[in-house]
């Protein structure tokens, strides 16, 4: 294997994630094209599993998380993220998988959408009170949204879910997690506020893969099916 091949691999996200979805093309288009329709897909054990417990472990370590906050029309935001100037190694790591050539040009196969732009992500850390109000994400040319949640042992009464607005439903705070959609004018999804009581680390990554133009104004839909042969795959 020549040196850019080595690379390439290094850096690609097919690498880290689960084999068994990797194995499964029938499943990966079915996905493909449930994104296509502006659905929201949900991924249980999304990650090869030692990958998922390094970054979880990483996240779980890190102590230079910094408040950020903001007001818009109707949104407000109040979460811990860290700056990208304190990213340990892995976080690092982490970000050249997502930003690598391979990755964008994958996602843009996948998503039928411009992800030739830079990526965008950051590690948050959701604490008591801490919550999004409902927003799309659409500005900036962000074209598919993720989200992976790296939370252990939550309870499910202690807030903090992912909640898509289309279908009114929440997913309450899991470990090794993705959920994936592309971003729209109709892509509303929040996450609700973590309670006082909440005794576990509501962590993870978020980010976008952006374009070169806008992304095209739709309208997601709003059904739970289950898709392919396997039960971890949920779109909503």
């Amino acid at each position: 294997m020549d040196t850019h091949m080595v690379h390439t691999a290094l850096f690609s996200l097919k690498s880290y994630l689960n084999q068994d979805f990797l194995d499964d093309e029938g499943l990966f288009a079915d996905i493909g094209g449930f994104l296509r329709k502006h659905r929201l897909v949900v991924i249980r054990d999304a990650f090869k599993s030692d990958f998922a417990e390094q970054v979880h472990t990483c996240l779980d370590r890190q102590r230079a998380w910094c408040v950020y906050e903001g007001y818009g029309p109707g949104f407000h935001y109040h979460h811990h993220n860290v700056d990208e100037s304190d990213y340990p190694p892995l976080l690092k790591l982490c970000k050249k998988i997502l930003n690598s050539v391979d990755t964008r040009q994958w996602i843009s196969n996948l998503t039928h959408r411009d992800c030739s732009g830079e990526m965008s992500f950051s590690p948050n850390w959701f604490l008591p009170g801490d919550h999004s109000t409902p927003h799309t994400d659409f500005a900036r040319r962000r074209q598919v949204a993720f989200v992976w949640h790296l939370t252990r042992d939550w309870e499910p009464d202690w807030g903090g879910d992912f909640y898509w607005c289309r279908a009114g439903k929440g997913f309450p705070p899991s470990f090794n997690t993705l959920y994936l959609f592309l971003v729209s004018e109709k892509s509303v999804h929040a996450v609700l506020p973590v309670t006082p009581f909440a005794r576990s680390k509501r962590l993870g990554l978020a980010g976008w893969w952006t374009g070169g133009t806008t992304p095209p104004k739709k309208r997601p839909g709003g059904t739970v099916v289950m898709v392919g042969r396997r039960q971890s795959v949920m779109v909503v």
